[in-house]
């Protein structure tokens, strides 16, 4: 009887909890974007290894070793280690980042705590931002060079957004809400409390490309989506996962991953990079879910040390 009820009892507070939500996309994101990454900066931020590593200070002290950015701030009444929540981007098409100059289809929002009065009254002063009335809308132009600017709106007291196309960033106001189905549910495969996330649709010239490889030929139109989440707590926790549409194309995916991997080893014996190899693939598991592969790692507080070491005896 004891154990019936119990069984009531965790059956009950399932329904009151309801199922684990995952990350949704910001309102603002366009319907004709790809993909969407998502930094939030406050939980970074209040992570126990960024506390422990100072990491508030040392934006702080980047912050006042630039006069420049820290008048600009200090005229909007701007503090980004207060004001700013999250700042999320996203884009048209993953493969116009390779261009020389950023596409016309990409969104910038950060969200926070602003002063849309002080902001305006402090961009207008600037000799390289100029400044249109679009409707009831008031579009900031920043031009660092000629042929090159960046879009702004003052989205309220909690958004300001940007993109380098005007009439991209004003068709993103006004379709609140109009993310593409595909893109919402693969922003659902990731934790959206995430210190940060990604979710990238993968489209049909994609799987193509992929399917000329003839080792993933067989898994290429199995292929939907892929997501990156990375926790920032007393580690680092990165979990990427290659969603597809049924389990056999995870295992087979998972079978070439597993295959890379002695050959990675390799470089474990180089005497500068080499521990570090040595402890990522140590804590690397590749995992074949029913609708995903999945790759965990986590980076431990005495590797990252390791990393912040060798970085500067990578420098040129």
């Amino acid at each position: 009887m004891l154990h019936s009820r119990k069984l009531w009892l965790a059956a009950l507070a399932a329904c009151v909890a309801g199922p684990a939500r995952g990350a949704e996309v910001d309102k603002l994101t366009p319907a004709d974007c790809q993909a969407v990454s998502v930094f939030n900066i406050r939980a970074a931020l209040d992570s126990p290894l960024a506390k422990k590593k100072g990491v508030t200070d040392l934006v702080r002290s980047a912050i006042d070793n630039n006069p420049q950015a820290k008048a600009i701030l200090q005229a909007v009444g701007l503090d980004p280690l207060r004001d700013i929540d999250s700042v999320a981007v996203a884009v048209g098409s993953v493969t116009d980042l390779q261009a020389n100059k950023p596409p016309e289809k990409m969104l910038l929002t950060i969200r926070g705590n602003f002063d849309p009065d002080r902001i305006d009254a402090a961009v207008k002063k600037s000799d390289k931002i100029t400044t249109t009335k679009e409707g009831s809308v008031t579009v900031y132009e920043y031009q660092e060079k000629k042929g090159e600017s960046l879009f702004v709106v003052l989205h309220g007291k909690g958004a300001i957004v940007a993109a380098p196309s005007k009439d991209y960033l004003l068709k993103a106001l006004k379709n609140e809400g109009a993310a593409s189905k595909e893109l919402m549910a693969a922003a659902k495969k990731v934790e959206g409390k995430q210190s940060m996330w990604v979710a990238m649709v993968i489209t049909d010239d994609m799987r193509k490309s992929v399917g000329q490889n003839p080792q993933f030929k067989d898994i290429a139109d199995k292929l939907e989506s892929l997501t990156v989440g990375v926790n920032v707590t007393d580690s680092i926790n990165l979990d990427l996962n290659v969603n597809v549409s049924d389990g056999e194309a995870a295992k087979k995916m998972k079978t070439q991953v597993d295959a890379m991997i002695p050959f990675l080893r390799a470089f474990a014996d180089d005497p500068k990079a080499g521990p570090i190899v040595k402890d990522v693939l140590d804590n690397l598991k590749v995992n074949a879910k029913q609708d995903a592969l999945n790759l965990s790692l986590k980076i431990s507080e005495e590797t990252l040390d390791k990393i912040i070491k060798l970085a500067p005896m990578l420098k040129p």
